[in-house]
């Protein structure tokens, strides 16, 4: 596989393969934890027109979300585990709720980083279209309703 960037705060940060990968993850996922404060971290790739969004640092949770702006895919992690109900990451733009139904364990993740580092298409795991707001509450008829 080609180049991938990762994007993290104001830093980015070019890697080649999977573990180049790994390791830069594991020192921004160790940071984070230092800091209390989990963040979501953008790995695209050299095109530019596929970018994998993971977060790192919660240590109990993570989450995914994924682009293709070659089939128009917006699609988060379908959650296996149960998050805090305050879960989230901080990104550049302010401290972000995770997804509905989003959480996954944070080795899961890394596991499908290394996938897209590997093969650079979107990683082998369960994806879903994400929920905004309160899911139980949405109009069958409304477009967010799976």
């Amino acid at each position: 596989m080609s180049e991938l960037v990762i994007s993290h705060g104001q830093d980015s940060i070019p890697v080649d393969g999977a573990a180049e990968l790994e390791q830069q993850l594991g020192f921004i996922a160790d940071q984070a934890e230092a800091d209390a404060t989990p963040v979501y971290v953008n790995i695209t790739t050299a095109d530019q027109r596929r970018t994998l969004t993971i977060g790192l640092g919660a240590s109990t949770y993570s989450a995914l979300i994924w682009y293709d702006d070659d089939t128009a895919e917006r699609l988060t992690s379908k959650g296996t585990i149960q998050a805090p109900d305050n879960a989230g990451f901080l990104c550049p733009e302010g401290w972000t709720p995770i997804h509905h139904d989003a959480a996954i364990p944070e080795a899961d993740a890394r596991q499908a980083a290394r996938e897209l580092a590997e093969h650079g298409h979107r990683p082998a795991l369960a994806w879903k279209r994400p929920e905004y707001g309160h899911p139980q509450r949405l109009d069958p008829a409304d477009p967010r309703f799976i």
